[in-house]
């Protein structure tokens, strides 16, 4: 084993960390030079280079809060994620670190609950006529299929509607509760070209 991040040798912080927690990352091998590759997302690459400690390299970190981005370069060659989440030559791929703010605390009622995730649009119809604007296609039938394969030009447009909305959600919700949910957390629901409306085109509609 290089490295494996979710061993405490390797990196000695599991998961997500606290801001200005100090993390050391450490590579095996027998390398003449170890350099540590971090970026904050949106920003370039800082290269630090790691200390030799006999059989392994050491680095000694802090980070502010934010997404975080890295990788290695052991004498030269980029040691990157593998699918299995550890060191690997045969990649380009980046380890990700999210660091989080120390004071944040989760609010006391989200304790123990259990969360409902819910794509509005395919969930129930509760209003059962629709005016669907033009660039729009509505399902006449719930239990047809979703277009999901590119268009003729190519592209995947997600346009087409089967009508899910929120007096739909509110019919069912003695069907939720007595799944024993005590939390729903709904996709967006503004106003919106594509049926999933993470493109959303008004956030006051």
């Amino acid at each position: 084993m290089i490295y494996n991040p979710l061993d405490s040798f390797y990196k000695s912080k599991i998961g997500a960390v606290s801001e200005n927690e100090k993390i050391t990352f450490r590579i095996k091998g027998d390398f003449t030079s170890v350099v540590f590759c971090c970026k904050k997302d949106g920003e370039d690459y800082t290269i630090y280079q790691m200390q030799s400690k006999g059989e392994y390299f050491e680095i000694d970190k802090l980070f502010s809060c934010g997404l975080y981005f890295y990788h290695f370069e052991c004498d030269g060659r980029f040691l990157g994620n593998s699918n299995e989440y550890i060191g690997e030559f045969l990649t380009e791929n980046d380890f990700q670190l999210t660091i989080y703010n120390k004071d944040y605390t989760v609010p006391s009622w989200v304790h123990g609950g259990i969360i409902y995730q819910i794509f509005p649009d395919r969930f129930n119809r509760g209003e059962k006529e629709k005016i669907v604007p033009q660039h729009k296609v509505l399902h006449k039938n719930w239990n047809e299929m979703p277009v999901y394969l590119p268009n003729e030009q190519g592209e995947i447009i997600n346009n087409d509607f089967f009508g899910g909305d929120i007096k739909g959600i509110i019919q069912k919700l003695d069907y939720i509760k007595s799944l024993g949910v005590n939390i729903i957390y709904l996709n967006p629901i503004f106003k919106a070209f594509s049926n999933h409306r993470y493109d959303t085109g008004d956030y006051m509609q």
